[in-house]
């Protein structure tokens, strides 16, 4: 299993690179859905450990099924340790030896199987978090794109107002106009100012 916090902290890091990597280029003029979540699958830092993690954990299945090494060893008896002369008791014995640790029939079929469902689970992992992050990195672009289109409304809409205001003091200062309709006017433009710095 991944750890979500790291993986979500990773998340924001590549978002925040991934809008400054937009509006760093001078060819760019605006990041489109798919070149975010290209840019977040093949660039976030926490999905490229998991995929090698995955990668590493797909090796195991052909190590565990093997026999464990063998063991090369040699023996003395009756050496004397002073000398260390093998000539000079007869019953001096020096023999090399090879051992190898044969496990319980069945047993290395079981652990090759385990370590293979481990790996397929670590894909899967791998998978699961590729979907997590292009859902994280849609939302996050929707949410930009939301904001970008409702602050240009908002743009067009202070526009309009104030050739509304204009106008509107026009008429007053000819008589024609009140002069309520320019304080309520200036009201909803600065409700507008408002609503922009909220965006």
């Amino acid at each position: 299993m991944f750890s979500f916090s790291i993986f979500s902290s990773c998340v924001s890091l590549s978002l925040l690179l991934l809008v400054n990597n937009a509006f760093a280029g001078a060819d760019h003029n605006f990041l489109t859905l798919k070149s975010a979540t290209e840019i977040a699958t093949q660039h976030n830092p926490g999905l490229a450990q998991m995929r090698a993690r995955a990668e590493a954990i797909a090796a195991i299945p052909s190590q565990v099924g093997t026999l464990p090494d063998p063991e090369i060893s040699v023996s003395a008896a009756n050496l004397p340790v002073s000398t260390f002369n093998s000539a000079q008791v007869d019953m001096t014995q020096i023999g090399p030896g090879i051992s190898q640790a044969i496990p319980f029939p069945g047993k290395l079929t079981l652990r090759s199987s385990a370590a293979t469902f481990e790996a397929k689970a670590a894909l899967e992992n791998v998978t699961e978090a590729r979907w997590w992050l292009l859902s994280s990195v849609k939302q996050v672009w929707w949410q930009i794109f939301y904001l970008d289109h409702a602050l240009q409304v908002v743009k067009d809409n202070q526009l309009l107002l104030e050739q509304f205001i204009q106008i509107t003091r026009t008429k007053y200062e000819v008589g024609e106009g009140l002069q309520q309709d320019i304080l309520l006017a200036q009201l909803e433009l600065s409700n507008l100012l408002d609503q922009q710095l909220k965006l």
